[in-house]
């Protein structure tokens, strides 16, 4: 049985998952959290989920896996402390919150969600409406390789709300069969990246003249982040992670033109300095010996919301991301 099937079949008592396939490969959605769950090319999902998954949805909580969008700023939304980023936890009006199927194609879903979380610094809530579509663009198998493109279009509208905040986008990523994968981001020389916790030790993070190397492995919590200004184009963030499954090599790339440009538009302050520079991408590597996850995420800190002509205020993402699996 294929690692998918596993999965659904582990999970149909407590939701549900929609298959959408372009062989070779296919494409799963779990509706409940509004996130997909897996995606496969022939040697398994490429895309980190919760052994725990079960318990997980039994209990009502949010971390299945998968590739999520949550709300930023996360010093505001989800730490009951925001003030020293003290008392983390999830708002479950952003996450599982409660998603319905809007459409369904032969290559695409659509889903939809009200949105709501309160903002800690302020005590103003923020309601809203999420709109997603996943779409699964192209898929073929040349030379060597086997490919995918998926692509994530998220439209949020908020009204009576006073304060910056952005769509966030969480991408979560195996540590493979050697235990290790390579986050990759294309700098600018002298690129000045963002250690979001705790200091990032050399061991795990590497500064290169044209890129930054940061190591995930599931046993350290740590945060990489890396502002507009460091990237080569700031209109474009990119980024790539490598790792092994099955011993086959597998690249997955992100690329994303909605993502913040300026620190203007960035609204999401490092737990380590809150008042210094601000990141549009982001990766967290998990504490297995805390938490007994093991994972990493590649991250997208959208631009802030911006106002309409009638008041409400909207922000949207759209993420293209290509899985490669290496055949021979």
């Amino acid at each position: 049985m294929d690692e998918p099937t596993t999965i659904k079949k582990q999970i149909e008592k407590n939701a549900e998952i929609i298959s959408i396939h372009s062989h070779p490969a296919s494409l799963h959605i779990l509706p409940r959290g509004g996130r997909i769950l897996g995606v496969d090319l022939g040697i398994g999902n490429l895309l980190w989920t919760n052994p725990k998954m079960v318990e997980v949805l039994e209990k009502g909580e949010w971390n299945t896996g998968g590739i999520r969008t949550w709300i930023s700023p996360e010093q505001a939304f989800f730490y009951n402390e925001p003030q020293k980023f003290g008392g983390w936890r999830c708002p479950p009006g952003i996450d599982p919150a409660n998603y319905r199927v809007v459409s369904k194609g032969k290559h695409a879903v659509e889903l939809e969600s009200a949105i709501s979380a309160k903002d800690m610094i302020s005590e103003e809530t923020l309601n809203g409406k999420i709109r997603k579509r996943f779409e699964l663009v192209e898929a073929h198998q040349e030379g060597g390789a086997i490919s995918a493109r998926i692509r994530i279009l998220d439209f949020l509208t908020v009204k009576n709300y006073h304060n910056p905040f952005a769509l966030w986008t969480l991408i979560q990523v195996p540590t493979g069969d050697e235990g290790k994968g390579k986050l990759i981001v294309p700098v600018v020389k002298n690129a000045q990246p963002i250690h979001y916790f705790n200091s990032i030790p050399e061991s795990y993070l590497r500064v290169f003249e044209g890129h930054v190397e940061f190591t995930i492995d599931g046993e350290r919590e740590l945060k990489l982040g890396i502002r507009p200004e460091d990237l080569p184009n700031p209109q474009e963030a990119r980024m790539e992670y490598r790792f092994k499954k099955n011993g086959k090599n597998v690249l997955i790339s992100v690329f994303s033109l909605t993502g913040a440009k300026s620190q203007d538009e960035c609204v999401d302050p490092p737990k380590s300095n809150p008042h210094g520079m601000r990141a549009v991408i982001q990766s967290y590597n998990s504490d297995s010996k805390s938490t007994g996850l093991k994972f990493g995420e590649l991250e997208i800190q959208g631009t802030k919301a911006k106002k309409r002509p009638d008041g409400k205020l909207e922000t949207n993402e759209d993420i293209t991301i290509n899985f490669t699996v290496e055949t021979s």
